[in-house]
């Protein structure tokens, strides 16, 4: 697929997820390496330089000068493949099994990424729009956009073995958890339990509600799954394949989702990211408490640009802006501890190796930050 048509369908599918997101495509040629080690004053193998989040210039945002740095790019890994006609169009990113995954739709394919060199390691031909993934148990599990279906990819082979189609949408990341493979079929509302052993469908359960559907996340033995429209988090337990409990979130969190990324949990909370805004002006990001089901009246101010990715490394929560901006929150404090300029405007992310991993499809890169010592 070209990086244009991918681009169009990116924005499509978010908006019917509660996330608006701009990004614009840029081609590299094909002279361009495949790592440039660079600090947190310059980053992207298109040139573009980063946020200076400590400068009075007048170009940065108060948002920006208000935080403190709290970590610095150490790495851009360019995901242009002097192979293909195509350009490319990273999207999903996922840390497992010792590397890092990217689901390339303007090339078709997951590129595997050594993160003690820096640089992609292999390149697995996956049709059909590969755009978010999960790893697990020797396997990546990759939705595919236009195919409306999940691959699974053997680690061990490093090729495709199996397509569960899911009848629908193929919405957000898979969560992998109680012996199975979650996905969500975006069309129907419906979470797809999928059986590794088979390789096939063995339940759907309606999430119910109308409007679009954010996510599904498996977190402290419940698979947990967020609507939009109603501003809901829906708990479903696995050993009926049911709807358990449903967490109503503020009423003026309309646009919400569960963060993709299943690190993205901790301190006995689900994390959600809200895409609209507070009373200032800001996105925030809510937590549910698994234990009690109910959502944390308080919410954490982020930032004043759309919410687009989290991840969770250590004891500090990751989150990522439209703006191209890294923040990090200490998850026991619930503060905004600082920022990183990491120029991803769209940035899905992982955590891994000691590092944060965003990625950048205007760029056609991977940006590897290294969070500072507190």
């Amino acid at each position: 697929m070209h990086s244009g048509q991918g681009l169009r369908l990116l924005v499509a599918a978010l908006g019917t997820a509660g996330v608006a997101l701009l990004a614009t495509s840029t081609g590299l040629t094909a002279g361009q390496g495949q790592m440039r080690s660079v600090t947190s004053a310059g980053c992207g193998s298109a040139g573009m330089r980063a946020l200076s989040l400590t400068s009075s210039s007048s170009t940065a945002t108060k948002d920006q000068r208000r935080k403190r740095p709290v970590g610095r790019i150490v790495a851009t890994i360019s995901t242009y493949d002097p192979n293909a006609e195509e350009n490319s169009d990273p999207y999903g990113v996922a840390f497992g099994e010792g590397s890092v995954w990217v689901a390339d739709r303007g090339v078709d394919a997951v590129l595997r990424v050594n993160p003690a060199r820096n640089r992609v390691a292999t390149r697995i031909a996956v049709p059909g729009s590969p755009a978010r993934l999960a790893v697990g148990d020797g396997s990546v599990w990759v939705t595919q956009e236009s195919a409306d279906s999940v691959a699974r990819i053997d680690i061990a082979s490093g090729a495709v073995v199996a397509t569960i189609p899911l009848g629908g949408i193929a919405t957000g990341e898979p969560a992998l958890g109680a012996g199975s493979v979650w996905a969500l079929d975006g069309t129907h509302r419906q979470v797809v339990r999928i059986d590794p052993a088979t390789n096939s469908e063995v339940a759907r359960i309606d999430i119910g509600g109308s409007g679009p559907v954010g996510g599904v996340l498996f977190a402290y033995g419940s698979v947990w799954a967020s609507s939009d429209t109603d501003a809901q988090v829906v708990r479903i337990d696995p050993a009926t394949n049911a709807v358990a409990s449903r967490v109503p979130l503020r009423r003026d969190s309309r646009r919400v989702r569960i963060p993709m990324d299943p690190q993205a949990l901790g301190r006995g909370a689900v994390w959600v990211a809200n895409t609209d805004v507070n009373g200032r002006g800001y996105r925030t990001l809510t937590t549910v408490n698994a234990a009690s089901t109910t959502a944390d009246p308080k919410r954490i101010a982020i930032a004043r640009r759309d919410l687009v990715g989290l991840a969770r490394l250590g004891r500090s929560m990751w989150a990522t802006d439209s703006a191209g901006t890294l923040w990090r929150v200490d998850m026991v404090s619930r503060r905004v501890l600082g920022s990183v300029g990491i120029c991803a405007k769209t940035a899905y992310v992982a955590a891994g190796a000691g590092s944060v991993w965003a990625v950048d499809p205007a760029g056609a890169m991977l940006v590897r930050v290294r969070p500072a010592a507190r």
